[in-house]
């Protein structure tokens, strides 16, 4: 087999299609009333900070998450694409750190507060079509993405 250059892997994996990841189980946590968010792809819509401060997403299509059920997420960060490892426990809920692309965005990207914000998660709550990730000092808000 041929050996990837750095980066064709990450290429490679954050090019894994929604439909692949649809297919996999949706419910991966023994507790009762508690599901893991995988297969789904759910987009960003704001971050509240602990000082009431709130950090909207100017276009949530453009900073989306993909729980994959080996463990294993896909993401949009802007124009770039990510990818990284997840870790469950109960509701608590902790990220590596995720790899991404190396595209400049346009001025004005929330890319770097995304992913700031995402290494930061400490813990999930899952209702409905909203996913809520638990900050040290906040809460991501997640809507289900089309």
């Amino acid at each position: 087999a041929a050996k990837q250059a750095p980066g064709e892997e990450v290429a490679a994996l954050a090019m894994r299609a929604p439909a692949e990841a649809a297919s996999e189980p949706l419910s991966l946590l023994p507790q009762e009333g508690i599901t893991t968010p995988v297969g789904i792809t759910w987009e960003w819509q704001q971050t509240t900070y602990a000082d009431d401060t709130v950090v909207t997403a100017q276009d949530p299509a453009l900073y989306r998450l993909i729980f994959l059920a080996d463990g294993e997420l896909t993401a949009q960060v802007d124009c770039n694409r990510g990818v990284g490892a997840y870790t469950v426990q109960g509701d608590s809920l902790t990220f590596s750190p995720i790899a991404t692309t190396r595209m400049l965005c346009p001025e004005g990207s929330q890319g770097e507060q995304f992913l700031k914000d995402l290494a930061a998660v400490t813990g999930y709550e899952l209702a409905g079509d909203t996913l809520s990730l638990r900050l040290e000092g906040g809460e991501m808000t997640f809507l289900r993405g089309e």
